[in-house]
């Protein structure tokens, strides 16, 4: 189980969003153009493009793997323990990025980033570990600049930044700190529902993705002092539903938070513009929103329109090479389970 200051975690990275229903502009399609059957059952969570291959967590086998178009997983790495190059057996682990052909996953249970050497695009070498001592880390990503920024919950920052080589440079976004060993579990779930996003990156510009809070954060980064103004804070209020499942337990020796995410599938940018999959429960349609940069929802292009079917995890690579997978059911009246065998290429249309 994952630990985090006394709190039991579990985060499933899929972002999520929902509230009030609005009409939004159509803009296109997104047509499946090649249904890919993996060579092993498999769910990424998160993914990153390395030459013509993919690297993932897989989540149903908890290892990191490495695939080709055609589906076919060549390449896995699975090291349970606390050692060097280890990670805790079911944590989520979270691919940061990739520079100079190095991968940076972090491992969040155990705080810490594993680096490992991409040979040839198709076998993964550990080759250093950072530990993160500033706060309990939970998500993050690799800047322009070629800095991690990381996000934590136990500070008065919501993120830092970091040096690939583990140094700590700065602290980004200043907020209430609060001392989470007073917190009931209620109060804790609530404090996480509101502090735990995903950063994504172009230039100069930077987005937040509520995890669990429907809010999506638009920033600049100002040249002078190298931190992050915020232009625009928006509410996803487009659909009814909740943003999240979550569970609480306390007792005196312990308190425990579940949280999952539902509702979005995952985000990217493409030029100058910022996409976010929406695929909520109880719709039947699936979209891909579009953001400009200074927060303004341009329009949607349609996924699915389905009430078996819903997209799950959704990676953004351009605009003829979206990848995701889906959850499937007979009926409405029953529960989505997970299609474990295929992942669909796709492209926007219109």
């Amino acid at each position: 189980m994952r630990k985090l200051t006394g709190i039991i975690l579990i985060v499933i990275f899929i972002i999520t969003a929902c509230g009030k229903k609005q009409k939004i502009e159509k803009l296109g399609d997104i047509e499946i153009h090649r249904k890919v059957k993996f060579s092993q059952k498999m769910i990424p969570m998160s993914l990153l493009k390395i030459g013509k291959n993919y690297v993932a967590y897989d989540g149903y086998n908890d290892q990191i793997a490495l695939f080709d178009k055609s589906g076919n997983i060549f390449f896995t790495y699975k090291k349970y323990g606390k050692g060097p190059g280890e990670y805790v057996k079911e944590e989520d682990l979270f691919l940061l990025g990739e520079v100079n052909n190095k991968l940076y996953v972090l491992a969040y249970a155990q705080n810490k980033v594993l680096i490992f050497d991409i040979i040839n695009n198709s076998k993964l070498e550990f080759i250093d570990e950072l530990r993160i001592d500033s706060g309990n880390v939970i998500v993050g990503g690799i800047s322009p600049e070629k800095k991690m920024i990381l996000n934590v919950i136990n500070n008065e920052y919501l993120f830092h930044l970091y040096s690939l080589d583990g140094d700590y440079e700065m602290g980004l976004i200043k907020r209430k700190q609060i001392d989470l060993e007073q917190l009931s579990a209620e109060e804790m779930k609530k404090y996480l529902v509101k502090n735990i996003f995903i950063p994504t990156f172009k230039g100069r510009n930077m987005i937040l993705i509520g995890a669990f809070n429907k809010h999506i954060k638009f920033y600049v980064k100002n040249d002078n002092d190298k931190r992050y103004k915020l232009i625009k804070d928006v509410i996803i209020h487009q659909y009814k539903e909740k943003s999240y499942n979550s569970e609480t337990n306390q007792n005196k020796n312990d308190r425990r938070v579940v949280l999952s995410n539902i509702g979005l599938a995952g985000q990217g940018i493409l030029e100058n513009n910022y996409y976010l999959a929406i695929s909520p429960e109880n719709e039947a349609v699936s979209y891909i929103n579009k953001y400009k940069f200074d927060g303004t929802l341009i329009g949607a292009y349609e996924i699915e329109n389905k009430t078996t079917e819903r997209i799950n995890n959704l990676f953004i690579f351009n605009k003829d090479e979206i990848l995701y997978t889906k959850q499937l059911r007979n009926n409405k009246n029953e529960e989505y389970k997970q299609e474990l065998d295929y992942f669909y290429i796709s492209k926007i249309t219109g």
